[in-house]
């Protein structure tokens, strides 16, 4: 279709996609609008500039996308758009960047009707300087989004049925589709639930168990333990992400010392979890601290002057002289803070923290019951506590129960996933808010024979007024901007024995594998090479994933090349399994076909059975 000049070098074409979200914010003292979305700055696109035909009102929006611009030289002229007079027509729009084949914006399943061009700010004039808009578009959004509401100077579009913003807007289509990208470029990127998660910039498998999260500026930290050498205390590591997928090592908080005391040899430090105190400005950094048999059962506090740094460690105490093993902590919409801790002689306990977040105020609210791993969050009002049984490394059938207020009453405790499926094989460790009422289970698969090999099952939790729901997705898309997630589809498997094969690599036998067999002999001396070819509709990055077995006890790797671009991938050992495992693999894809190659990165690779590639 051809592209309106307005918005050259850029075309639009117009075909299925998946979701948007609206995120924009009036600038203060005028009656322009700027692009509110995390990545803005991160990409270098620069504020969006609009110009406001009239007010905006909750109940009288519409939207002007880009590309329905058109070109009126004097007289009427059609958009390439070809808005249609009747009503319920549907039409799919992607923008892309015709240089680097790069999807820069998309636009879900939308209804186009009562097409008006504009001129002199008249509604039902010919034309409005190079604009042609309709006055009713509504975006019919895969994921579920939820009420238009004001916060400060910032207005988020989260409507359930339409999107409508009357506006007409002057702004770079490469910025302003941006803005319209689901999580600004993460679409197809899926989370893979109990795959091997490598960081980008190490090649290893995310150590980061027992983990919470804290989100600063578009920018959220795993804080986690590294349990490469077993259960003993050997480093608290903390990892960034925007989009809570792709994840980067940047250091470690805490490691362990050479001489005696909390952090020495053989001490046990776990769930550690880090809050900023926004009165003094320090993170403060809380763990479980405990001797190798579970004896000392104490509470350790380090503080830090920024989230990733280094931590100076304090000290470590019982509370109220109680025990206290598996901790979480929350943090109050009024900036006060909880300490969540199992007690293993009387049960588990919601304490108030002083002001500093440094000590123990006073006892909140007390069960006589023991839920492990406390994780708490905060939906629409209500609070909700999360928690496992005692089952040492072993999984069970967690458990929430809920309240309007933190002292209580609380309500009984009850499952939330299905009964037997212990959780999907995982423990709770902290919950994440998502938007305004969903949340994230982030949970710990543990493998207690080999800790390192531990993956992290992380979930949509589902709240239906004071019911919670979680139920299981082989992978799924999250939108941090727009707080939403979605099923993740596929468009193909393709069988590993199907793969050209070269230099050594050969078919083998796979007993767990979906066809029995699988490319194996990947990488070694010969550097064995298996090589897949496919075909997608559309430009896009991707998650792949990739089910593969590997027969040691550490990580296998190999080097990925997706159309020319290498990264080295860990593959975790599947050996303690009856089935494969999986490694999750974040890709540009291009539209048409595309090339991936499995090579010797360092020793063998993996053997791989499937290559999964996700919808576009």
């Amino acid at each position: 279709m051809p592209q309106p000049s307005a918005i050259q070098p850029y075309e639009a074409e117009f075909t299925w996609h998946s979701t948007i979200e609206i995120s924009i914010r009036r600038t203060a003292g005028s009656r322009g609008l700027v692009a509110a979305f995390p990545s803005t700055d991160a990409r270098g696109l620069g504020p969006v500039d609009h110009r406001v035909e009239q007010s905006l009102e909750p109940d009288d929006q519409q939207v002007f996308p880009p590309w329905m611009r058109g070109h009126c030289g004097g007289s009427h002229r059609q958009s390439p758009l070809q808005c249609d007079e009747e009503a319920g027509e549907r039409r799919y729009a992607r923008l892309r960047d015709p240089h680097s084949g790069r999807l820069i914006g998309r636009l879900t399943e939308f209804n186009l009707s009562n097409c008006l061009y504009m001129r002199n700010n008249q509604r039902n004039s010919q034309c409005l300087g190079n604009y042609v808009m309709c006055s009713d578009i509504r975006a019919t959004l895969a994921r579920r989004l939820n009420n238009f509401k004001f916060a400060s100077r910032v207005f988020i579009l989260q409507q359930e049925a339409s999107l409508r913003l009357r506006v007409a807007m002057r702004a770079s289509p490469l910025a302003l589709a941006a803005a319209l990208t689901v999580g600004g470029v993460n679409a197809a990127l899926s989370v893979v639930p109990g795959a091997t998660w490598t960081a980008t910039n190490t090649g290893e498998h995310v150590q980061a168990h027992g983990a919470g999260i804290i989100e600063e500026n578009g920018v959220y930290y795993m804080i986690g333990e590294e349990k490469t050498d077993g259960a003993a205390f050997q480093a608290v590591n903390c990892y960034s992400s925007t989009n809570l997928i792709e994840w980067s090592f940047q250091g470690r908080l805490l490691t362990r010392t050479e001489e005696a005391g909390d952090l020495g040899p053989n001490r046990i430090i776990e769930r550690p979890k880090v809050t900023k105190n926004d009165a003094t400005g320090k993170y403060v950094l809380h763990l479980h601290i405990d001797s190798s048999d579970y004896k000392d059962a104490k509470v350790g506090v380090a503080t830090g002057d920024s989230v990733c740094g280094q931590y100076e460690y304090i000290r470590s105490f019982r509370p109220f002289d109680f025990q206290s093993r598996d901790i979480g902590i929350f943090k109050d919409d009024d900036g006060s803070a909880y300490l969540l801790s199992e007690d293993r002689e009387y049960g588990t306990r919601i304490i108030k923290l002083t002001d500093d977040y440094l000590d123990v105020a006073e006892v909140t609210f007390g069960w006589q019951y023991f839920a492990e791993s406390p994780a708490l969050v905060k939906r629409d009002g209500t609070y909700f506590i999360f928690g496992s049984h005692l089952t040492g490394w072993n999984p069970n059938d967690n458990v929430y129960s809920y309240a309007t207020s933190l002292s209580g009453p609380w309500s009984n405790w009850t499952e939330f996933a299905p009964v037997g499926s212990k959780t999907y094989n995982s423990q709770v460790s902290f919950v994440l808010p998502l938007g305004t009422d969903k949340a994230i289970y982030m949970g710990d698969r543990w493998h207690s024979t080999n800790l390192a090999a531990s993956t992290y099952i992380w979930l949509p939790l589902q709240f239906d007024g004071t019911t919670v729901t979680l139920n299981w997705h082989d992978s799924w898309n999250l939108d941090t901007a727009a707080g939403t997630w979605s099923e993740s589809t596929i468009t193909s498997e393709i069988e590993g024995e199907t793969a050209a094969l070269s230099n050594g690599a050969r078919i083998v036998d796979c007993s767990q594998c979906s066809g029995s067999s699988a490319a194996g002999y990947l990488g070694g001396d010969e550097d064995g090479t298996a090589t897949f070819n496919f075909t997608v509709a559309a430009a896009d990055r991707v998650t792949l994933i990739v089910n593969h077995k590997n027969g040691d006890t550490a990580s296998r790797h190999a080097a990925v090349s997706v159309n020319g671009e290498e990264q080295s991938v860990a593959f975790l050992a599947t050996s303690h399994l009856s089935t494969t495992g999986s490694s999750a693999i974040h890709v540009n894809l291009k539209e048409g076909g595309n090339t991936v190659t499995f090579s010797r990165s360092e020793g063998w690779g993996p053997d791989v059975d499937q290559l999964i590639v996700p919808g576009i």
